[in-house]
Protein backbone atom coordinates (compact mmCIF):
# COMPACT_ATOMS: atom_id res chain seq x y z
CA UNK A 1 0.00 0.00 0.00
CA UNK A 2 1.55 3.32 -0.83
CA UNK A 3 0.64 6.10 1.20
CA UNK A 4 -0.38 8.99 -0.70
CA UNK A 5 1.98 12.48 -1.52
CA UNK A 6 -1.11 14.91 1.21
CA UNK A 7 -0.36 12.52 3.88
CA UNK A 8 3.66 11.73 3.15
CA UNK A 9 3.80 15.69 3.50
CA UNK A 10 1.75 15.90 6.46
CA UNK A 11 3.90 13.48 8.12
CA UNK A 12 6.85 15.58 6.34
CA UNK A 13 5.28 18.91 8.16
CA UNK A 14 4.76 17.25 11.28
CA UNK A 15 8.42 15.87 11.23
CA UNK A 16 9.87 19.22 10.36
CA UNK A 17 7.95 21.27 13.31
CA UNK A 18 8.98 18.81 15.79
CA UNK A 19 12.53 19.31 14.61
CA UNK A 20 12.26 22.87 15.48
CA UNK A 21 10.49 22.46 18.54
CA UNK A 22 13.61 20.30 19.30
CA UNK A 23 16.17 22.72 18.44
CA UNK A 24 14.28 25.54 19.90
CA UNK A 25 14.53 23.26 23.41
CA UNK A 26 18.48 22.41 22.70
CA UNK A 27 19.04 26.19 22.17
CA UNK A 28 16.79 27.13 24.82
CA UNK A 29 19.19 24.75 27.75
CA UNK A 30 22.36 26.23 25.87
CA UNK A 31 21.24 30.01 26.55
CA UNK A 32 19.74 29.00 30.67
CA UNK A 33 23.40 26.90 30.71
CA UNK A 34 25.49 29.71 30.00
CA UNK A 35 23.41 32.47 32.30
CA UNK A 36 23.36 30.01 35.55
CA UNK A 37 27.16 29.32 35.04
CA UNK A 38 27.64 32.94 34.46
CA UNK A 39 25.24 33.47 37.88
CA UNK A 40 27.02 31.07 40.00
CA UNK A 41 30.63 32.00 38.65
CA UNK A 42 29.64 35.80 39.65
CA UNK A 43 29.04 34.26 43.50
CA UNK A 44 31.55 34.12 45.61
CA UNK A 45 34.31 31.96 45.16
CA UNK A 46 33.18 29.90 47.84
CA UNK A 47 30.18 27.06 46.80
CA UNK A 48 27.81 27.48 49.18
CA UNK A 49 24.12 26.15 49.40
CA UNK A 50 23.28 28.96 47.18
CA UNK A 51 25.45 27.85 44.47
CA UNK A 52 24.77 23.73 44.85
CA UNK A 53 21.14 24.60 44.87
CA UNK A 54 21.36 26.26 41.26
CA UNK A 55 23.38 23.67 40.17
CA UNK A 56 20.70 20.95 41.13
CA UNK A 57 18.20 22.92 39.44
CA UNK A 58 19.88 23.35 36.67
CA UNK A 59 20.90 19.87 36.18
CA UNK A 60 17.05 19.38 36.92
CA UNK A 61 15.90 21.86 33.72
CA UNK A 62 18.62 20.12 30.99
CA UNK A 63 18.21 16.19 31.93
CA UNK A 64 15.31 16.06 29.44
CA UNK A 65 17.15 17.57 26.83
CA UNK A 66 20.12 14.84 26.43
CA UNK A 67 17.04 13.01 24.70
CA UNK A 68 16.19 15.37 22.35
CA UNK A 69 19.98 15.89 21.81
CA UNK A 70 20.43 12.23 21.06
CA UNK A 71 17.04 12.42 18.68
CA UNK A 72 18.57 15.53 16.85
CA UNK A 73 21.54 13.37 16.12
CA UNK A 74 19.99 10.54 14.55
CA UNK A 75 17.04 12.66 12.20
CA UNK A 76 17.81 12.89 8.63
CA UNK A 77 20.38 15.83 7.41
CA UNK A 78 17.56 16.79 4.65
CA UNK A 79 14.66 16.87 8.05
CA UNK A 80 17.38 18.61 9.79
CA UNK A 81 18.24 21.46 7.56
CA UNK A 82 14.28 21.67 7.26
CA UNK A 83 13.79 21.80 11.05
CA UNK A 84 16.16 24.61 11.12
CA UNK A 85 14.92 26.78 8.67
CA UNK A 86 11.67 26.65 10.08
CA UNK A 87 12.97 27.62 13.47
CA UNK A 88 15.06 30.29 12.04
CA UNK A 89 11.47 31.93 10.56
CA UNK A 90 9.81 31.49 14.03
CA UNK A 91 12.83 33.69 15.74
CA UNK A 92 13.15 35.97 13.31
CA UNK A 93 8.94 36.25 13.40
CA UNK A 94 9.37 37.15 17.10
CA UNK A 95 12.59 39.56 16.12
CA UNK A 96 10.29 41.72 13.87
CA UNK A 97 7.20 41.18 16.99
CA UNK A 98 9.71 42.77 19.08
CA UNK A 99 10.94 44.97 16.68
CA UNK A 100 7.87 46.28 15.83
CA UNK A 101 6.36 47.03 19.14
CA UNK A 102 9.74 48.80 20.53
CA UNK A 103 9.17 51.63 18.04
CA UNK A 104 5.11 52.01 18.07
CA UNK A 105 4.48 50.29 14.84
CA UNK A 106 2.16 48.34 16.22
Amino acid sequence: MQSSKIVATDVRDSTVRQIADQLAVVIWAEGLLKDEIETIASLSARLGLNAVSRLESLLASLRPVAETRSELAQADGNMLMAGFELWATRQRAVLNRLASSSSGLE
